[in-house]
This record gives C-alpha cells, structure tokens and sequence, in this order.
C-alpha cells in the first residue's frame, strides 16, 4: 500500500493528477523508487537518470527531474553525509568540475558552460540549501562557496544566483547551518 501511495505522488508530481491507487500502474513496474528514511538516508532502490526522484531530504521534484543533472550521484551522496570531510572532498569535487569548465575559454564564459554552472548553483540552492536536513543544508552552502571559488574572477557574472541560497540560510534555526552561510559568504566575497 505504501509503494502505491509513493507511486501515486510521483504520478501527482509529475502532472498525472488523476491517478487512482486502485488503477493497473503496469507502466511503472520497472521504476525504481528511492525511499528515504526520516534522517534522509536512503533506504533502498535506485532511480534511472531523468527520473522523478525526490533528493533525500527535500519535499518536491528534484532538478534531476528536469534533464540529466551536472553533479553525479556520488557526489551529491557526499555533499549531503554527515561527516565533514565528505562534504569537504565534494565541493572540492565540485570546484574542480567548475574550473575544468572554464578552462580554455576565453575572457567570457561560453553560453553553454555558463548554462551548466547555473545549473550547478540551481541544483546546490534548490536540492540542497532548501532541504530539511541540516548536513544537506551544509553541503549546499560548501558546494556553493567552491563554485564561487573555481570561477574565481568570473564570479561577479553568477553573484545573485550565489548569494540568494546563502543570504537565506542566515535565518536557519541550526546554529551550524548559520555559521557555514557565514563561511560560504565570505569564500564568495573573498573572490
């Protein structure tokens, strides 16, 4: 009953509002869902790329939904993890995969990196800076503070999307997420 409820809120989510828990849901036997315990671990199940796949944590559709995302799953799992030198080693991870792209271009950023970098900072405001756990929280403010890094000089072209995750996180309730929006902010400025 549980599996025909989550299916039927993906259906929901997905614009299928009229999906019944009694109908033949054949279509989607082959999904696999990723379900998600109350501390955002995941429990089981993997989800195909460009499937709706809530991010643990986060209560909607994630960007992952929207096309294929430019964090790998891998790195997101670390950004989200309870240790900190996961996240560390993440958003080192994500600093590299920022400067890796601006690499070879000239004094403007190329329209489809700049893309790609936006849809970075999207992922790491709205997956991560958004979501209801605090190490998710945390991460998203350290994978948003190594994108600001790696684009180094070129940062001032992404400063609202940088700033907006962060600002909002200084009215967290978790003393630690507001102390990592403070770090983030400063690594932002500091460029």
């Amino acid at each position: 009953q549980y599996q025909s409820q989550l299916i039927t809120e993906i259906m929901y989510r997905e614009g299928q509002q009229g999906a019944n828990p009694n109908e033949n849901t054949a279509p989607l036997r082959g999904l696999a869902v990723s379900m998600v315990t109350a501390t955002g671990r995941p429990v089981s199940g993997a989800v195909p790329v460009g499937a709706a796949a809530a991010v643990p944590g986060n209560s909607g559709i994630s960007s992952a939904s929207m096309g294929e995302t430019p964090i790998t799953q891998i790195t997101q799992r670390a950004l989200g993890d309870r240790s900190y030198d996961k996240r560390k080693n993440a958003a080192l991870e994500i600093e590299s995969m920022v400067r890796s792209l601006l690499s070879g271009t000239e004094a403007n950023i190329a329209q489809e990196k700049q893309t790609v970098i936006l849809r970075i900072i999207n992922q790491l405001s709205v997956d991560f800076c958004t979501s209801m756990n605090a190490n998710y929280r945390k991460g998203g403010l350290i994978g948003i503070a190594a994108v600001s890094i790696g684009l180094a000089h070129d940062a001032h072209a992404f400063l609202e999307a940088l700033l907006k995750p962060v600002l909002l996180c200084f009215n967290d309730p978790e003393g630690r997420v507001r102390y990592y929006a403070c770090e983030s902010l400063y690594n932002i400025v500091k460029v």
